[in-house]
């Protein structure tokens, strides 16, 4: 699929745009980021719902990397995990970078 193509949202109509592999394997990073923080911290989705404001729907979407995130969002959950949200985004990026680079090692295709 071409980088500008959008899909049609399911319920609203509205158009959305697809996410590209590599904003994938951010979310997913950042996902298990963050369920590994939680549960370093032994809370339970539902607990760190409660602590961050956000539906348990919501943390468990984030935490499986099925939905981008908000700035906004991100704080709340920074701040329910005693961390910053530097950590997060260093974190994911790094660790999105390494898959993407072995991805590419694997494919064939140079890496600089």
């Amino acid at each position: 699929m071409l980088r500008n193509e959008t899909v049609k949202g399911r319920k609203s109509g509205k158009k959305r745009r697809r996410m590209r592999d590599d904003e994938k394997e951010f979310l997913r990073t950042l996902g298990v980021h963050i369920r590994s923080r939680r549960r370093e911290l032994g809370l339970t989705q539902e607990d760190l719902s409660s602590l961050s404001g956000l539906s348990k729907i919501s943390v468990t979407n984030i935490e499986r990397g099925l939905t981008g995130t908000t700035l906004n969002t991100l704080l709340k959950l920074a701040g329910a995990l005693k961390m910053s949200i530097e950590d997060f985004l260093i974190t994911a990026s790094a660790a999105a970078a390494v898959c993407k680079r072995e991805t590419e090692q694997g494919s064939g295709k140079s890496v600089l």
